[in-house]
């Protein structure tokens, strides 16, 4: 009886079949990275929609005023009233009266929310932050201000945080003593060290009217300016009269700056964002369309984004930009979140429109190194 004969591959063959499966590859990994992002790209814009029902529920009861900036509870200023507030929501306002979990704070697209995967926000120590000695006697002794996180507070101790080798009221075990904190996002402590870089959306809480962010590199960045450096302009014909980011000034109203020399358009008004405001940019206040025309334009929130002269940059925290290379979920006033490209022309799309990254455009590239938007 005859034996059947079994032959393998040669290895030709074998290099052939190699050659298919790198090939199939390279058309269906591609593919999957891409489905995989959109659909983090698409739990991004969910929380941000979330972050939008969230500003309406707060300005519902707080006379049409959406929340203040985040305040850096263990800052030492003197006096506190100068302290710089953070282009994130100021979380001791929406915690837990409004949104009772913290990851809504965090973007899966972003590279450090694995860190905010893994943190048990249940814990005190994660939903809280120490407040500072000289935060607490500004808020409690000096003044009577009731809505700074750490009024009614105690002073947290100065902690070492072994992993970031450093010290600060921050880094308190709030377990020990929630007394002595108030809410703030950050992630595991006895994880990663102290990082609130899990926080993934910017959020400057004041108007910022579209048709100012589309006429010229140096008309963007001076209104970015405003925001991140003044008192200390350095644009050309900027004026030195104060900041409406310092904690102090929180309630100040509005604040009028001038457009760089040569703009086309004169100055700029800032103002808390507030329900109504959109009548600012209506041209007809007595059409209802034209209202909701204009809300849809006014830019609330925005995926992370740290870029400087043209690239997006690493950080020793990693990249900040949470959808490289292709752009950025946007809320918008009145609700509705949109995903728009890098280079997206128009005032409406400014976190990421064709001023974006180009700082160096600037007249005499004054704008170099700006962290805007």
């Amino acid at each position: 009886m005859r034996r059947l004969s079994r032959r393998g591959f040669t290895f030709v063959e074998l290099l052939v079949l190699m050659a298919l499966i790198g090939l199939l590859a390279a058309i269906l990994l591609p593919a999957l990275a891409r489905a995989r992002e959109a659909a983090r790209r698409s739990s991004c814009q969910s929380n941000l929609k979330q972050w939008g029902v969230v500003f309406k529920m707060f300005a519902k009861e707080n006379s049409g005023l959406f929340p203040l900036n985040s305040l850096h509870i263990s800052a030492k200023d003197v006096p506190i009233s100068n302290t710089r507030m953070s282009v994130y929501v100021g979380w001791w306002q929406i915690y837990p009266e409004y949104l009772a979990d913290a990851r809504p704070n965090g973007c899966p697209s972003s590279i450090q929310y694995p860190k905010m995967a893994a943190t048990d926000y249940s814990i005190p120590r994660n939903s809280l932050a120490g407040c500072g000695a000289a935060m607490v006697a500004w808020a409690n002794v000096t003044n009577q201000e009731t809505d700074n996180p750490c009024y009614g507070k105690r002073a947290a101790p100065e902690t070492f945080d072994s992993i970031r080798g450093q010290s600060s009221s921050l880094y308190f075990d709030c377990s020990l003593d929630v007394g002595a904190c108030a809410p703030y996002v950050h992630a595991d402590m006895a994880k990663f060290g102290y990082t609130d870089l899990v926080r993934s959306y910017k959020y400057f809480g004041f108007f910022i009217d579209p048709h100012w962010m589309s006429k010229s590199a140096d008309d963007f960045y001076a209104v970015g300016s405003t925001f991140l450096n003044a008192p200390e302009l350095s644009y050309p014909g900027a004026t030195t009269n104060g900041t409406h980011m310092q904690w102090g000034n929180r309630n100040a109203g509005s604040f009028t700056y001038p457009f760089p020399t040569g703009s086309s358009q004169g100055t700029f008004t800032i103002m808390r964002l507030k329900e109504g405001v959109e009548r600012l940019v209506t041209t007809d206040v007595n059409n209802p369309d034209a209202s909701a025309d204009a809300r849809s334009d006014i830019v609330v929130s925005y995926d992370e984004a740290i870029a400087y002269n043209g690239q997006v940059v690493n950080s020793k925290d990693g990249p900040r930009f949470n959808h490289v290379p292709t752009g950025a979920n946007i809320l918008y006033m009145d609700g509705h979140v949109e995903f728009a490209r890098v280079g997206s022309r128009g005032g409406r799309f400014w976190p990421v429109n064709q001023f974006f990254a180009k700082q160096m455009a600037t007249t005499s590239a004054w704008a170099s190194g700006l962290n805007f938007p």
